[in-house]
């Protein structure tokens, strides 16, 4: 895993993978999870294959956040947020990262190949503040119509879902929230939503589109991508203010 450089940092980034082989039936022939300590040891994974063409496609950082289901069929596998099958609201997705190779496996062949990963994620970094604690103190956030899940192979399914971060560091007058999805492009439907928290009503909305065009921030062509959005509210209205590197800055963690 490159990531947005020519520098492997596969280590740094990924923390287990979960192995699938499909055949040309599509079929699941080969599943394994490789965790840290064995990634550590190897970085790969050696196979035993009867002759065919077969599909590899590794996902990695599936975690807690996250689920496969399905495996057993590459069409029909997904990856889809813990939170929304346990019917909870969604608070965020692991890092994860992709990766998909066609191999070829001939009589008597021994072959020595690589597969590449990509990002699959989005790291989001929200900083809420207000010279008004107590109106603050009733102010939630939630960013509506993200996508739900991907495939096997990383496309996102049509259906969306809201995600409901949880706040991570709080004082008086300022919030964060910092958490994942899945990549979405720069034209997409995303809506920044601000809301009562005690009745439930909106206070503002922000599309997310227009906040990547007036904010001069593209979310495409990146591997590594956190993005910052800077917000101060009010009783009489909510803005987005200048923030210092407000822009995708690949490489960054938090």
């Amino acid at each position: 895993y490159l990531a947005d450089s020519t520098v492997d940092v596969f280590p740094q980034k990924i923390k287990n993978v979960h192995f699938m082989v499909f055949n040309a039936d599509r079929r699941i022939v080969y599943y394994a999870l490789l965790g840290t300590d064995r990634l550590n040891q190897f970085q790969g994974n050696r196979l035993n294959l009867p002759p065919g063409t077969y599909a590899i496609i590794a996902w990695s950082n599936v975690n807690q956040e996250t689920q496969i289901q399905s495996r057993d069929y590459q069409d029909l596998g997904v990856i889809i947020p813990t939170d929304y099958v346990q019917s909870r609201p969604i608070n965020t997705e692991d890092s994860l990262y992709y990766g998909y190779k066609v191999i070829q496996v001939t009589e008597l062949s021994n072959v020595h190949d690589t597969m590449y990963f990509e990002g699959a994620h989005i790291k989001v970094n929200v900083r809420l503040s207000s010279a008004d604690s107590t109106y603050l103190s009733d102010v939630s956030m939630r960013w509506n119509d993200l996508p739900l899940s991907y495939n096997f192979i990383k496309h996102r399914n049509s259906q969306t879902v809201t995600y409901v971060p949880d706040a991570i560091r709080t004082n008086a007058f300022v919030r964060h929230y910092k958490f994942n999805t899945l990549q979405i492009p720069n034209a997409n439907p995303v809506q920044i939503e601000f809301y009562q928290h005690s009745s439930g009503s909106t206070l503002a909305t922000f599309q997310l589109s227009d906040l990547l065009t007036t904010q001069s921030i593209s979310l495409e062509g990146r591997n590594e991508v956190l993005l910052h959005l800077n917000f101060s509210i009010d009783s009489w209205g909510i803005q987005i203010k200048p923030w210092e590197g407000n822009d995708v800055d690949p490489g960054v963690n938090y």
